[in-house]
């Protein structure tokens, strides 16, 4: 049932996506390497605070865009033309998903960084497994459906890769600790 003018709004929407990630992504793409830059000094506290600050940043450079556009979402969609109207809830729930996604960029960059690869690949095909199976529950909601599918799979992204950080920060920082202890008693 009217597909494609789903699909329009869906798309139209998900053009605001891009804008609302824009600074996010910037500032995001300095946190791999930062976090990175310092697992050398086997610091704890130290990565936790470039992890915190990276946070931060992300995310509330995403909540700086992605608010004003969905206040404004009615009259953004109408830009679109008259029969977009309708997708001011789709375009409020592509900014929620965002913001949710912009607060996981600074965790994926953390699990990639302390050597977690096959953990990162599997939390990613959760994340893909989760977006079809919402995305197939919510067809009949067309492109609102589509946009809370997005929104349910940043929840569920959420809810496994906190707890697996924290077990992994804290497995990390008793490595860090140990090591430490065995060259100042050596």
């Amino acid at each position: 049932r009217s597909g494609y003018t789903q699909l329009g709004i869906f798309n139209a929407a998900l053009q605001w996506q891009a804008f609302v990630m824009f600074f996010s992504n910037a500032v995001g793409n300095l946190g791999l390497p930062t976090l990175s830059a310092v697992l050398p000094e086997r610091n704890i506290e130290r990565y936790k605070h470039m992890l915190k600050v990276n946070f931060l940043l992300t995310t509330a450079l995403a909540v700086i865009i992605a608010v004003p556009v969905g206040l404004a979402a009615p009259w953004i969609m109408s830009l679109f033309g008259h029969g977009f109207v309708s997708g001011a809830s789709t375009l409020r729930l592509v900014c929620l998903a965002t913001v949710i996604t912009a607060a996981n960029i600074s965790v994926g960059h953390a699990i990639w960084s302390l050597g977690a690869a096959l953990p990162g690949m599997l939390l990613a095909l959760m994340r893909g497994a989760t977006l079809v199976v919402a995305a197939g529950l919510l067809t009949a909601h067309g492109a609102a459906g589509l946009a809370g599918a997005y929104v349910i799979m940043g929840v569920v992204q959420t809810a496994v890769q906190a707890p697996f950080l924290y077990s992994l920060l804290r497995k990390q920082a008793a490595a860090w600790a140990g090591s430490q202890a065995s060259i100042e008693c050596a």
